[in-house]
């Protein structure tokens, strides 16, 4: 749910098909937690079998009418807008995309080969309280993950190039330089007032 609907983590979303709810009643295997007759058979009087964390499913219910009403669609064109705003302005700061076919999810940029990714990271954190992911495996310290699905105003894109382009010029500062920053975050705040 904190990918696909914005949310904090900690929300699982499950369905069944008619035909799949005439195995689960049919079924006499042992079960606890994934018991879902008790969660059926307490919804139908409006409640949950288990504490249920109300603040999540109050959020989800905001996150479904905010799409409902504005459509999918344009939801679907929100998000696409953010990715090609950091891939533009990531390679703008110098960075090259991983993937050759990215994903509107999430993108991926490869940090040069002399700074740490991790480093990046841990200062975008430390001086922006900005989070943003690392790679995993053969790519950690290698690239960065900035996702695109959550609630991301255009002043919190915009800070997040300027935010990333200052750690990377303290990282290496001929690699690019505050001034050449300042001139990137003027090019992306016009950018995004020119394509709302």
């Amino acid at each position: 749910s904190q990918k696909a609907f914005m949310l904090p983590t900690g929300l699982s979303l499950i369905s069944f098909s008619k035909k799949a709810w005439r195995f689960v009643d049919l079924a006499r295997t042992p079960r606890f937690y994934f018991d879902v007759r008790k969660e059926k058979k307490a919804n139908k009087s409006g409640e949950t079998f288990y504490s249920s964390n109300v603040a999540l499913i109050r959020a989800l219910d905001w996150v479904f009418t905010d799409i409902e009403k504005k459509t999918l669609t344009k939801h679907f064109a929100e998000i696409h807008r953010r990715a090609d705003f950091i891939r533009q302005f990531g390679l703008e700061l110098g960075l090259q995309l991983y993937s050759k076919a990215p994903s509107d999810s999430v993108t991926a940029l490869q940090v040069p080969a002399h700074i740490d990714g991790q480093k990046v990271r841990s200062l975008l954190e430390e001086k922006y309280q900005i989070t943003i992911m690392g790679g995993q495996d053969q790519a950690k310290g290698k690239i960065i993950r900035i996702g695109h699905m959550g609630y991301i105003q255009d002043h919190e894109q915009v800070r997040m190039i300027e935010a990333l382009g200052l750690v990377l010029s303290e990282l290496d500062a001929t690699f690019i330089n505050t001034e050449k920053v300042r001139e990137i975050t003027q090019k992306a705040r016009l950018f995004l007032e020119a394509h709302p």
